[in-house]
């Protein structure tokens, strides 16, 4: 009986300590920052979870185990990240995060970019995404001016103006030459340059169509049947008009998609697929009569959406 008076004393206790606490610090007795002293957390939430400050704080990846508010503590649980600063360090006025970009583009197509820039409320005068094909790569801090970086372009929408910030930005481009290239957030800010983290864009090349001889005789008797197999590659597509041409004069230079057949010295050879719609890609297999002796020069040849792709000549001989 008297273990039981003790605990429920003790209890007593701890609940008007507790109760004593909270009363201080809503109504200033203890000032809250002493309270979680010697840090201060400020959290972004789950839409706006990478920043970057001009300077240099240690973010944790979980809530700080210091005690904090309710209200605190709620937004805690739901939150990305959080960034933890000294007591005595003010939190930056701006920060600035990649929203979305493509990791993969094809060439020509557009692609989308959105960022944010937050912060107290207030209005910036100059914001886009910097890209080039060459890595400015680490922190930038808020001395570093674009010319000083080696990204030499940038989306236009929103490079000189007046935006209200917190603000979400969204601005477009089509890469016109294929290849990977860099790309970071940027933000100018009373004079000052506040960037966002380093990213990767691959543009791949157009896809193209291709017809490449699988299979093809290397002689032959006069008369004889001969057999050829073809396969046009690439995206979906469709053709009324794939052949085997040929002749016995050679025409061995590349053949760009302006060249009709009757400017080359080729006749059609195999014409099994002169008519239709046959979706590509897709494998042919044609046969035809070998004719006269002497040494035949050929190609294969498909029309697709008004162009004519061509194969690399080959020969076979005909006894």
């Amino acid at each position: 009986m008297q273990i039981k008076r003790i605990f429920l004393l003790l209890y007593a206790l701890a609940v008007i300590s507790v109760c004593a606490v909270v009363f201080m610090l809503i109504f200033g007795v203890i000032p809250y920052a002493d309270f979680i002293n010697p840090l201060t957390i400020v959290i972004f939430g789950e839409d706006n979870s990478r920043f970057v400050s001009p300077q240099v704080y240690e973010i944790a990846a979980a809530p700080t185990m210091q005690p904090v508010s309710s209200a605190v503590a709620a937004k805690a649980q739901t939150a990305t990240a959080l960034l933890v600063l000294p007591h005595n360090v003010k939190a930056p006025e701006y920060s600035i995060g990649l929203i979305s970009a493509p990791k993969e583009v094809v060439q020509g197509e557009i692609a989308v970019f959105s960022w944010t820039v937050g912060g107290k409320e207030q209005f910036i005068y100059s914001s886009t995404v910097y890209i080039g094909k060459t890595s400015t790569a680490g922190a930038l801090d808020s001395s570093i001016f674009p010319s000083s970086t080696s990204y030499t372009d940038y989306l236009p929408e929103f490079i000189k103006g007046e935006y209200k910030v917190p603000m979400v930005f969204t601005a477009n481009k089509a890469f016109a030459v294929a290849g990977v290239y860099y790309g970071r957030p940027y933000a100018q800010t009373d004079g000052s340059n506040l960037w966002g983290d380093e990213f990767v864009i691959n543009i791949r090349p157009v896809p193209t169509h291709d017809i490449i001889i699988i299979d093809k005789p290397q002689s032959a008797k006069a008369g004889q049947s001969i057999t050829f197999t073809w396969e046009v590659t690439g995206p979906p597509a469709a053709t009324g008009f794939t052949v085997i041409v040929g002749g016995k004069t050679s025409y061995p230079d590349p053949l760009d998609h302006s060249v009709a057949l009757t400017l080359t010295p080729y006749q059609i050879m195999v014409n099994d697929f002169t008519a239709g719609n046959i979706q590509l890609p897709l494998r042919f297999i044609g046969n035809t009569k070998a004719g006269d002796s002497g040494t035949y020069y050929f190609r294969a040849l498909v029309f697709i959406n008004g162009k004519n792709i061509w194969s690399p000549e080959y020969s076979f001989t005909v006894e």
